[in-house]
């Protein structure tokens, strides 16, 4: 019997979650439901699924010691000698299970998700196991949507009649506020949760045959051939999903949410908290803070505000703005390191964003 491995990816900056998040402390380390981090709450999710000896955390050199603190007894860490993207630290990890279990099954997932059952989540994954195995094909949860939201990838899908599984027919990535409200009509369009699974024989196949280069190289590297840093770095996406007629989906119905900038963040976590003794809104609402306990933010005629306050930096960032956090944290550093004092930013238009992006997850602690 195939044995089940939890491959859970925690290498990333969080650069849009800034100035909470910084590379000495990641995205995936701050806490979001009480005490809780995002890590920790994806290792609870992996728990369900397999033993703790089957769950491999994946991150990268930097940040291994923090890593492995708040991991503890709960899993195993895999260090990429060099932070790269999601492709490379997948083939690398499941190289790594393939070494010792060639009939295992893996499931990939990222560690900076939200979501809040967790019966529904481990069933899930368990009916997309079972079709992975039946029909030898990698599966990917897709999430149902329930409100038109710019900040998430779609996947189009077909199912034929009688048929049992449905087969992705095409990605569609961050769509324009009216497109997304077009998907919402359709019953052929889910998020991209990018939550993977299927067998670790299957899926380096994959790697193979879609991004033939990149599978070369990484065996080059694991034979002391080639240096880890000289790996391209590229979106398991990109390099596999996209290209594979291999993508069998499951369409998924439990609340899901991307923690993948401050608002989505925030937003999660205040309703956790559910209440804030240093915030006053007066004629304002749906202004969101996360401040030291000893400030008191006082919002007076203004609405829909991210207010941040971190390491001595104040953040003040409008709904519709928030796609624009990464290139504020640019900013900031090319400051601090002697470039122009200040610099001030047009918003390009892809960063605009709808504000309804956040309501699934205030949904789903509800």
């Amino acid at each position: 019997m195939s044995q089940v491995y939890v491959i859970i990816l925690a290498g990333g900056n969080g650069e849009r979650l800034w100035p909470l998040s910084t590379p000495e402390h990641p995205k995936q380390l701050l806490p979001l439901v009480g005490d809780k981090t995002l890590l920790d709450l994806a290792l609870d999710r992996a728990v369900c699924l397999t033993d703790v000896a089957n769950i491999l955390v994946v991150t990268c050199a930097q940040q291994e010691t923090m890593i492995r603190l708040a991991v503890g007894n709960r899993g195993q860490i895999l260090v990429e000698p060099e932070q790269k993207n999601t492709a490379p630290a997948i083939l690398y990890a499941c190289q790594r299970i393939a070494a010792y279990d060639q009939q295992a099954m893996v499931v990939i997932m990222p560690a900076d998700h939200f979501i809040d059952d967790n019966q529904l989540f481990t069933e899930h994954i368990g009916k997309a196991t079972r079709i992975a195995k039946r029909h030898q094909r990698i599966v990917l949860l897709g999430i149902q949507p329930t409100r038109p939201v710019t900040g998430y990838g779609y996947i189009q899908y077909y199912t034929e009649a009688g048929a049992d599984v449905s087969l992705v027919t095409q990605f569609h990535e961050k769509p324009r506020l009216e497109v997304a409200k077009s998907y919402l009509q359709r019953t052929d369009m889910l998020w991209n949760s990018g939550i993977v699974i299927g067998k670790v024989q299957i899926v380096l196949e994959q790697f193979m045959v879609c991004a033939e280069l990149l599978y070369d190289e990484m065996q080059g590297y694991l034979q002391g051939r080639f240096d880890y840093s000289s790996l391209p770095s590229i979106s398991f996406d990109y390099a596999v999903l996209e290209k594979t007629r291999e993508l069998l989906v499951v369409p998924a119905t439990f609340s899901w949410s991307d923690v993948g900038d401050i608002r989505t963040f925030l937003s999660i976590k205040d309703l956790a908290v559910r209440a804030h003794s240093n915030l006053l809104q007066i004629h304002a609402e749906n202004n969101l803070v996360q401040v030291s306990p000893d400030i008191m933010v006082v919002c007076v005629g203004v609405n829909n505000l991210c207010i941040v306050e971190e390491a001595g930096i104040l953040m003040i960032v409008s709904n519709d703005s928030i796609g624009a956090t990464k290139e504020a944290h640019a900013a900031y550093a090319l400051q601090q390191s002697g470039g122009e004092r200040r610099q001030e930013l047009t918003m390009p238009p892809q960063y605009a964003t709808d504000s309804s992006a956040m309501k699934d997850s205030k949904d789903a602690l509800r």
